[in-house]
């Protein structure tokens, strides 16, 4: 719940629109749309992501709607409702993703299909449903499909204690107890199938039964469950077991979810000869992870990467990680292996579970009123989490006697209730996000000690116009309008993104923070000379941006940094950068030219692509890539996000050479139906085709990437292998 949502993902909500007291704007111009074959309408994306209660109109320009579309209306973090009219008959995957608001969803009956996963927001309590639906109800406290007697969400994420799924029940969906804060979850034997991520987030989580009835699991279903302890299943289930709250299936030997309660040293149990996708991604407190010559088959991004792997020379983990360099690794002798596992035998380490709603002191943590605090070394406090429902903010300089002296990561997240916020003196450091989306923030006092601050303590919080600061203060300013440290010539937020025209950054600037620019509506920005870096997501949904040019000293340009800039159309990359993050242009649609010099020494285009040199990385394929397109040879990796928003692209050939695909690189490419994988291809990271329906994949018989075709559910289409 702690933690920022990645990731992202980037859309929100759809159609006709009233705020309360009178309507925003007129229907046609709030909605994107494609007319289907059967002549009605999909909701493809909504311009204004302000809305607070959405009525969704039955036409767009005289066009049933029939269909909302793939993360259609995601983003609108103000959202609080929505009402889907009548003839409307499916909602697509992510429809509401990071509507982190949303807590009331109408549909009618004719809504006959909802895809899994798609009603994540946390706050959702209540779906609204005619008794004579011919699909859905809410039954105990759930969304249920009564027709596939599916568990589709759990409509009660503020209950604590144990939660008994009604008999009956055959399948759990994806992402259907995300964000749940119960504390126990007893399965009937009724339920034969658990979709993957079905219970992500659920912090509360420390016990769960599975019964023997229970035939399919997907991946990662206790992906951040931070204090699951208790995994009951029966000895003689038939396909599953418990290790050392390990999730295994017993026929491959394969872990496929592993508690994140799990901290400290951990060793893989006996018979484990495989580790599945994701398997310890949500293992935050996971600090070294023992893997033994026995497990000879590694998934994709399966473990997290503040871990360390201990391994012995020339064993399949080390070679896995030799081939991931995001993992970090220690090579060991088959002797010191055997001593160090030897000695963890018995001691795996299980994170204390620290609860929402018991407010009590665990694992070294402390709560005063509505805080949540830690005790450092030095005797002060760092402040860790807040009570989203406080609405005074006026941090207190001491808790409990311990002096306040940090403020953690996004210890402030979605307290919606706060106006004002005051940091106390004595405050030297705030973390990241620290108060991201807080959507009524308007003012925040900084005193003179805090010195160490990031641009992205405010995201998500459209309101905030006034941060007040001493004229004394030894580190921050306020010029033009923005938030700049002058110590490091960051210029860290900008707080005035409603106005328009030109906007000249001051020239002492040398760093943009992330997210710095975000949803600014400036048509031309102006950078300074002495700029050496632009952060993450500094320029991203700039809607109005149409001129920008980058000078020369520029050296690192960070992820998603010109994301969703529609208007944009040509941008330059200078010979001095030497290093570009995932997905920075992507969802660009009139971004046709990258001007690059020939002899840049890092860089070059080739055809539509952005490519590293050295490493022949894909990094970026423009938006304006063909409906048919073969990648050139001589690219050996697609980047994450590579292809993020081409969404014509409808087939893809990749070339023999490339050996991976980094995760959602074909984000938003809705239309792709065919894509050829080389025999060369050895790893495909997460959410790399779920944004493309109905997709063949052809690749050749026997080879890495047919198999990986089978195991995740993928239609098939073989080819002889010329070797």
């Amino acid at each position: 719940m702690k933690k920022l949502l990645s990731l992202v993902l980037a859309c929100m909500l759809i159609c006709g629109v009233f705020v309360p007291g009178a309507f925003a704007k007129e229907t046609k111009s709030l909605f994107t749309y494609k007319v289907l074959k059967d002549g009605t309408a999909e909701i493809t994306g909504i311009n204004d992501t302000s809305m607070v209660h959405l009525d969704i109109p039955a036409e767009i320009d005289g066009y049933p709607v029939s269909t909302i579309g793939f993360f259609s209306l995601a983003d609108c973090t103000s959202l609080v409702s929505v009402t889907i009219p009548e003839g409307v008959k499916s909602l697509q995957g992510e429809v509401f993703a990071n509507c982190f608001r949303l807590e009331s969803v109408t549909i009618p009956d004719s809504l006959i299909a909802i895809e899994d996963g798609t009603l994540r927001s946390k706050r959702l309590t209540e779906v609204v449903v005619s008794p004579d639906h011919p699909v859905f109800a809410v039954e105990n406290e759930a969304l249920i499909n009564r027709k596939e007697m599916k568990l589709v969400r759990f409509l009660a994420p503020e209950e604590t204690g144990t939660y008994e799924i009604a008999q009956g029940i055959r399948d759990i969906a994806s992402c259907a107890f995300e964000y749940s804060r119960v504390s126990a979850i007893v399965i009937p034997d009724s339920v034969v199938a658990i979709q993957s991520r079905a219970f992500t987030d659920s912090d509360n989580l420390q016990s769960v039964n599975i019964p023997d009835s229970v035939l399919t699991m997907g991946k990662c279903i206790f992906d951040d469950c931070d204090a699951l302890s208790t995994i009951e299943i029966s000895p003689d289930h038939p396909k599953y077991e418990c290790l050392d709250l390990c999730l295994v299936d017993k026929d491959r030997k394969e872990i496929l979810s592993a508690s994140g309660a799990i901290e400290g040293k951990y060793v893989i149990p006996e018979g484990v000869t495989a580790i599945g996708a994701g398997a310890f991604q949500g293992c935050r407190y996971l600090k070294e992870l023992y893997i033994p010559n026995r497990v000879k088959d590694i998934g994709p991004y399966a473990f997290s990467t503040d871990m360390v792997i201990k391994t012995c020379k020339n064993s399949p983990a080390q070679e896995y990680c030799k081939f991931n360099e995001r993992y970090r690794f220690t090579e060991m002798t088959k002797d010191e292996f055997a001593e160090a596992v030897k000695e963890l035998e018995g001691k795996t380490e299980y994170k204390s579970p620290w609860t929402w709603d018991n407010w009590r002191e665990t694992n070294g943590s402390h709560v005063s009123g509505p805080y949540r605090y830690s005790v450092n070394s030095d005797g002060t406090a760092t402040i860790t989490y807040v009570n989203e429902f406080i609405k005074d903010g006026n941090i207190p300089a001491e808790l409990d006697g311990h002096k306040v002296t940090t403020i953690d990561n996004m210890a402030f997240f979605s307290c919606e209730g706060l106006k004002e916020v005051v940091i106390p003196e004595g405050v030297t450091s705030i973390g990241d996000c620290v108060f991201e989306s807080c959507n009524q923030l308007e003012t925040i006092r900084i005193p003179d000690s805090l010195n160490n601050i990031n641009g992205q303590f405010i995201s998500y919080c459209p309101n905030v116009k006034n941060i007040e600061i001493s004229p004394d203060h030894p580190v921050l300013k306020i010029e033009s309008n923005a938030l700049i440290n002058t110590r490091t010539g960051s210029m860290l937020c900008l707080l005035d993104r409603e106005s328009t025209g030109t906007y000249t950054v001051p020239p002492e600037v040398r760093i943009l923070d992330d997210g710095v620019f975000e949803d600014s509506k400036y048509s031309a920005i102006i950078l300074p000379d002495g700029l050496k870096k632009i952060g993450s997501h500094a320029f991203i949904s700039c809607a109005s941006l149409k001129e920008l040019v980058l000078p020369e000293g520029v050296t690192n340009i960070g992820s998603q940094a010109f994301y969703d800039c529609p208007l944009l159309e040509t941008i330059n990359i200078p010979d001095s950068v030497i290093y570009i993050e995932e997905g920075i242009f992507g969802s660009n649609p009139k971004l046709k030219t990258v001007q690059i010099s020939p002899n840049h020494p890092a860089y070059e285009m080739i055809d539509h692509l952005l490519v590293e040199k050295r490493s022949k990385k894909l990094v970026m394929a423009l938006n304006d890539t063909p409906a048919k397109f073969e990648i050139p040879e001589g690219i050996k990796e697609i980047g994450s996000l590579a292809f993020q928003g081409s969404g014509n692209l409808t087939e893809l050939v990749i070339p023999e050479g490339v050996t991976s695909i980094g995760s959602s690189a074909f984000s938003g490419c809705f239309k792709l139906k065919k894509i050829t994988l080389p025999a060369s291809m050895k790893e495909i990271g997460f959410d790399v085709f779920i944004y493309s329906k109905h997709l063949v994949i052809k690749a050749p018989e026997g080879s890495w990437a047919e198999k990986y075709c089978k195991e995740n559910g993928y239609e098939y289409e073989g080819m002889k292998n010329e070797k």
